[in-house]
């Protein structure tokens, strides 16, 4: 009786499962759907997603991470309602991409380094996907915006206390996006990527880049060689000033070194617009 529960319930939630009397239940197909014992079946981490919630719809996955106390802890979403970028700007998603917030505790990383830890987290994904990264929080394909970067943190004195990463990752949703100059892993394949197993493997990219960040190493030659701003002629716009220039380098912080009239102008925060030519 508790298995024959135990299967209505992996039903209600899209899981097809054959029954023969005298033998038992086989599993023939599951839902593409984040559920934790798929996201955790391909899990290679030791602190990253060992701890994941699900839940089928949520305001933001940003907002509910901060009510969850373990380090590493990953919340995913079926469905969310008010999905948010950096400046409180709004990311529209589809249940067919993946949401997901991570939980850590980064209390060796000064303040200064938050901004690392997006690219990080860019990074991982770049490495997901194979995807290129846009300064500050932005995941390429073909030039087209597929993924995004949210990073907020609480911070005391000269250490961080914690920090919730953010990632928003256009999947399998095809209908809406050239309003807004963006792809996804299907438009830009034709193939439908399994969430469980990509978000697993985002996780399993993660984690070591972030022990490293802990030790004080930043893998900054790693995100040199996927950042796709280094070098173009860009568009600035940081604490309401606006500015044209070449993007040169990143430095250990994670800012945006832009020449400007011969000099360098460190970026620390703000909006970079890839200019043509």
């Amino acid at each position: 009786m508790a298995i024959w529960k135990a299967v209505k319930k992996l039903n209600s939630l899209g899981y097809v499962i054959e029954s023969e009397r005298g033998k038992g239940y086989r599993l023939l197909s599951e839902p593409n759907v984040p559920h934790p014992w798929r996201v955790a079946r391909n899990l290679k981490t030791k602190v990253i997603g060992s701890f994941i919630i699900f839940i089928d719809e949520v305001p933001s996955t940003q907002d509910l991470i901060k009510n969850v106390k373990g380090e590493g802890s990953v919340l995913f979403a079926n469905r969310q309602r008010k999905g948010r970028g950096r400046l409180g700007r709004s990311w529209f998603s589809t249940e067919k991409d993946l949401k997901l917030s991570i939980l850590l505790k980064p209390s060796k990383v000064p303040p200064s380094n938050m901004g690392f830890i997006s690219l990080i987290a860019g990074l991982a994904v770049c490495r997901a996907i194979g995807g290129r990264l846009k300064w500050p929080n932005d995941v390429l394909l073909d030039g087209k915006k597929v993924a995004g970067i949210l990073v907020e943190g609480e911070a005391q004195q000269d250490r961080l206390e914690k920090v919730y990463v953010g990632i928003g990752i256009n999947v399998n949703s095809t209908r809406g996006l050239e309003r807004f100059e963006a792809t996804s892993l299907k438009l830009h394949t034709s193939k439908e990527t399994d969430l469980a197993e990509l978000a697993a493997n985002v996780l399993n990219h993660f984690e070591p880049l972030y022990f490293r960040l802990l030790e004080g190493k930043t893998p900054l030659d790693e995100v040199k060689e996927v950042m796709d701003t280094i070098g173009r002629k860009v568009r600035v716009v940081s604490f309401g000033e606006a500015f044209g220039g070449v993007a040169k380098d990143v430095d250990e912080s994670g800012s945006l070194l832009v020449e400007l009239n011969g000099s360098l102008k460190r970026v620390s925060v703000g909006d970079v617009v890839h200019l043509r030519g």
